[in-house]
């Protein structure tokens, strides 16, 4: 995947980001009114620049609408509250794809949500887990020891793998969860051909998984979010699943991130109040 016009799927004002981020001073000043009103001396105590090129920053910064002052302080406009947030997410995003270069560029994004790309943010202080010649299969297991202990799971399942729904299944069983399920009709249908099929049956007839089928097949990115973490792992870009790479995260102030880019397949696929449905 090329990230040569991410700025376009983070803001589509980019050249007020692009303005900001010109100036470190700039940037500095915008985040420093984002933690609340301040006087010039006051934002100066952070910057240390010469008052003379604060002063003048700052007026740029009024002319241009993104703050105002208020008797002595200064304060942020609308739309300086809303730029300095697109420039932190752009800056944010960048991040997560520079540190990540490797497994987003070796990976395939297509069919992926919008709203994902535009968030990759949320993996910012994420874990790479990747297989080792001595143990191949240490993204799996961390994601399956990890999953033991959850309660509420939110799972988009490109493929089928008896382990990883034997793990989910004893999981909500064990800890009286929930799993949201999305997945494709040919996953589905190697699922009930499987030594799992009368337990995962039976546990949609009990209500512990809620299902969605995918019937164009076009799923193509795993997605686990749960009340403990979110992971993912994608296919190459020759449209092989990879299983030596796994990015994981328990950095819990994106989880409602990650469950709207769940949300985002909810609406697209079928929800199936019956099995005979299918």
């Amino acid at each position: 995947m090329s990230f040569d016009n991410i700025n376009n799927l983070i803001s589509n004002d980019y050249e007020s980001i692009n303005y900001i981020l010109r100036s470190e001073q700039r940037l500095e000043i915008l985040n420093e009114l984002l933690d609340g009103d301040k006087t010039s001396n006051e934002i100066n105590e952070k910057l240390k620049v010469q008052n003379t090129n604060l002063l003048r920053t700052l007026k740029e910064l009024e002319k241009k609408e993104f703050i105002i002052k208020k008797s002595k302080k200064y304060t942020l406009t609308s739309i300086g509250y809303l730029i300095i947030l697109n420039v932190n997410h752009f800056l944010e995003n960048m991040y997560s794809e520079f540190v990540f270069e490797d497994f987003w560029e070796n990976h395939s994004l297509e069919n992926i949500p919008y709203r994902f790309i535009r968030n990759l943010n949320i993996w910012k202080n994420a874990s790479l887990i990747q297989s080792t010649g001595l143990v191949y299969n240490k993204p799996m297991n961390t994601l399956l020891r990890q999953s033991a202990t959850a309660k509420r799971f939110r799972v988009v399942l490109p493929i089928f793998s008896v382990f990883h729904i034997e793990t989910f299944i004893d999981a909500i069983y064990d800890n009286d969860g929930l799993m949201d399920l999305i997945t494709s009709k040919l996953v589905y249908d190697a699922i009930c051909e499987s030594e799992v099929s009368d337990r995962f049956k039976q546990a949609v007839d009990d209500g512990y998984i809620r299902l969605w089928i995918d019937y164009s097949n076009e799923i193509n990115l795993f997605l686990t979010a749960t009340n403990k973490f979110y992971s993912l792992s994608l296919f190459y870009l020759d449209e092989a699943y990879d299983d030596s790479n796994l990015l994981i995260s328990t950095d819990n102030k994106h989880f409602k991130k990650i469950n709207n880019i769940f949300d985002c397949y909810t609406r697209n696929f079928k929800y199936i109040e019956n099995l005979d449905e299918i």
